[in-house]
Order: C-alpha cells, then structure tokens, then sequence
C-alpha cells in the first residue's frame, strides 16, 4: 500500500478526458460490432438447431406476410390479419382470449375489438368509433358478432389513420402466433436466445479485452482514447493502477449495458447504454473534481502522460528521486532542494 502521493503527475484536461471517453465508447461499440458478426454469430448460426429455428421461422414469417414497414397501403395489413385471425388458428386464438379475459367471445367478436378498437361490451351509445362501427340489428341492439363497417369517404388523413390501425395489430402478429403455435414459439424463443447470447458473448469480450486486459500492455496503462489523446491513467496516489482497479472498472461497466443485451431495443439502448454514457460524462464536466464517476468507482485518475511520471510503487518514485538530486551539480541548490521541505520555503 502506497502512503506517499507522487506528485510527479498533472492531472488530464476536462476536453481530452471527453473526448477520450468518446473514443472509448466508439472502440468498445466497433470490438463489440465486430466480435459479434465475426466470432460468435457465425459459431452459433452454425449449430443444426439454430438452422432449424430460424428457417421455420422465417418460412412462417414469409408465408404470412409478416414483417413489412409501416408504409403500405390499409388493405394490404387488412388482408393479413382478416387471414391470419380467420384462418387455421381462428379457433386457438378464440380460446386463448377467452381463457385469459374469462369471457365467450365469437373470433370475430375479439377482431372487432383487439384489431378495430371497437368497445367489447357495446351498447347503443358507444358502438361506433370514428372510423368503424358495428352493425346495430333490426331491433336496435348491437350486433358485435358481425364484421364492421368501416366509414366511408374518408380523406387522405382519415385513411392514414385506418392504415395505422390496422399496422398497430399487424406488427404484432409474430407475438399472436406464438400464443397459438407451439413449434413457433419454441422456434423463435430459440433464435432469440442464441442472438441474445451472442451479443452478451461479444460485449463481454469486448469489455474484457479494452477495459480490463489491453490497459496492462498500453503506455499510460490507459485505454485506446487515452492512447490517442496521449493521456494515461494512476490509481488515485499516482501510481501505476494495480489489477483491481482495472477489476472495478469492469465491474462497473458491464452490468447496465449487459441488461440492454438481454432485451435489445430502441428503449433498453437509450436506457442503459446512452444515458448512463451522458451522465459519466456531465458528472465529470461538472464535478468538483473534474474526474468521472466510472474513475472515481475504480480509484483511479485520468493523467496526462506528456507531463507525468509514473512509478510501480513508493520505494522506485524515492530511488528516482534520490537520482535525480544526485545528478544536480550546484551544491547551494541540492541543500536548499534538500531542506525546502522541512523548512517551507521557496527556492529562487
């Protein structure tokens, strides 16, 4: 354990410590990016059991029409779902809604009101929306059992809308027919597991190889920003940072962004990978200290390598310094060096 501070270190600027850290992020992202479609997709895309999964689910997917953008016309996601919700699996699905809403509802009852927004319990005053409508019977009720109609003339905006509609339920469909079809499920719960594998797999190599192992063979014992940027790192007496302290960055690294991972989307990458980066950066731009939180939680600081000198431990920073005054020649100026600091004065 060190009790001497090195003072033999300047501290990194606010601006390159940023701008490292942006560099950081942008190598741990491309190792991560590339470790993924490299290594470890390729080695799972070749197990038998992934080929399977995948080409049921694509095959089913293809047949059904499902997966297009959001940009075609209304009859077309109309078409889909009116086959999909009466065709084979009519009777699945029937079921499955009644089951879990304890309810008797016909399938084209549950269409009405899962996919055409209309209210499932009807009655004469609130059996039509603005787009579509039940058909009241002869005798005034409400027949929900029946297709609905759709408004006519309705504008261009009228029929974004419809179009709109009808592409909130169709873009669910997959998750439809995983409620309905076992072997799907199965299928695309596979798929989704070994993608989900593969990306925690190559995260965590990434964040190994930059953060943790390559530090201990770079100068400045930094990362690859630090490198560029010509800074480096010391743990928080000025030395050189010991392996646990390369440990605990890891350790704080990894497990926001292996959660982002598990469930990979625009809301768990905004969550806890982006904003968790802002933060570490606003917290050291604003901070007392001007050091980051992730440095801080390692016990480390950022250094500038240009102005620095860095020791294993106390007893190389006194044998350097113990050179360094033996190297001086003028005797008045080594005794003053010598006593400056019990005496407390300047030397001029």
């Amino acid at each position: 354990m060190q009790h001497r501070k090195n003072e033999h270190i300047e501290r990194a600027g606010v601006g390159k410590s940023l701008l490292a850290s942006f560099f950081n992020a942008l190598f741990l992202a491309a190792l991560t990016l590339f470790s993924y479609w490299a290594i470890c997709f390729p080695i799972f895309q070749a197990t038998p059991s992934y080929r399977e999964s995948i080409t049921f689910v694509q095959s089913e997917n293809s047949t059904r029409h499902f997966g297009e953008n959001a940009h075609k016309d209304y009859s077309f996601y109309q078409g889909v779902l009116e086959e999909f919700y009466f065709g084979e699996f009519s009777a699945a699905i029937a079921k499955n809604y009644n089951d879990t809403y304890k309810t008797s509802y016909t399938i084209r009852h549950i269409y009405n009101a899962t996919v055409l927004k209309l209210p499932a319990e009807a009655t004469i005053t609130n059996y039509s929306t603005t787009y579509f409508s039940y058909v009241l019977n002869e005798d005034g009720s409400v027949n929900m059992d029946a297709p609905a109609k759709m408004a006519e003339n309705l504008n261009e905006r009228g029929l974004s809308d419809v179009r709109d509609l009808y592409y909130q339920s169709y873009s669910h469909l997959e998750d439809v027919l995983s409620s309905v079809s076992p072997r799907y499920s199965e299928s695309r719960n596979h798929v989704a597991n070994v993608e989900r594998f593969a990306r925690i797999a190559s995260f965590s190599f990434a964040s190994f190889t930059l953060v943790f192992l390559l530090p201990f063979f770079l100068k400045g014992h930094g990362e690859l920003g630090e490198v560029i940027l010509k800074l480096g790192r010391a743990e928080k007496k000025g030395y050189i940072p010991r392996w646990y302290n390369y440990a605990l960055r890891l350790l704080f690294v990894l497990p926001l962004p292996l959660v982002a991972m598990l469930w990979f989307n625009a809301y768990s990458i905004t969550l806890l990978l982006i904003f968790p980066y802002f933060a570490n950066e606003l917290l050291l731009l604003l901070g007392k200290e001007k050091r980051s939180p992730l440095d801080r939680l390692s016990l480390l600081v950022e250094i500038d390598l240009e102005n620095s000198l860095l020791f294993h431990d106390e007893a190389e920073l006194d044998e350097y310094e113990k050179t360094a005054l033996a190297s001086y020649k003028d005797a008045e100026y080594v005794s003053k060096l010598s006593a400056a600091e019990d005496l407390n004065t300047d030397l001029k």
